[in-house]
């Protein structure tokens, strides 16, 4: 089996010409801001493609494309559904008081996600032909 690595390095270059590493707190501080931005750079790139956005909330910018019918989407949301569940029964039970949101969002995707296993190709070809049956999309092993 061939592999390729890719090497990333965590460090710039500053005004002084001196080395530094990124910080990444801003990202995080900033994560929802950022959300927003990258959503809507997304709905604007889809309707420059040709793809009618519909907007679902303007304030948090949530969209869905208008020609996927909503019980397709419902179909593959349940996952979020899910893990926002798992979010608020923890804020009733007051677990993890002092957690972020976002934060708890990932512990809840951690915890209600699938358990990986060993799974064979021809199983992975019967999953997806099983899927693209249900959406009526053609299927390419």
């Amino acid at each position: 089996m061939k592999r390729s690595s890719f090497c990333h390095a965590n460090w710039c270059h500053d005004q002084a010409s001196s080395w530094k590493a990124n910080e990444p707190r801003a990202i995080f501080q900033n994560q929802k801001s950022l959300g927003l931005l990258y959503r809507q750079v997304l709905a604007r790139e889809l309707g420059q493609r040709g793809f009618e956005v519909a907007i679902l909330d303007r304030l948090q910018m949530l969209i869905e494309l208008k020609e996927i019918d909503s019980w397709l989407t419902e179909h593959f949301s349940s996952r979020r559904a899910e893990i926002e569940w798992l979010v608020d029964s923890w804020r009733s039970e007051e677990k993890f008081v002092e957690v972020p949101h976002a934060r708890l969002c990932e512990m809840a995707a951690l915890q209600t996600r699938d358990s990986k296993h060993d799974i064979t190709r021809e199983e992975v070809t019967r999953i997806f032909e099983g899927a693209s049956r249900l959406v009526a999309l053609p299927c390419k092993p």
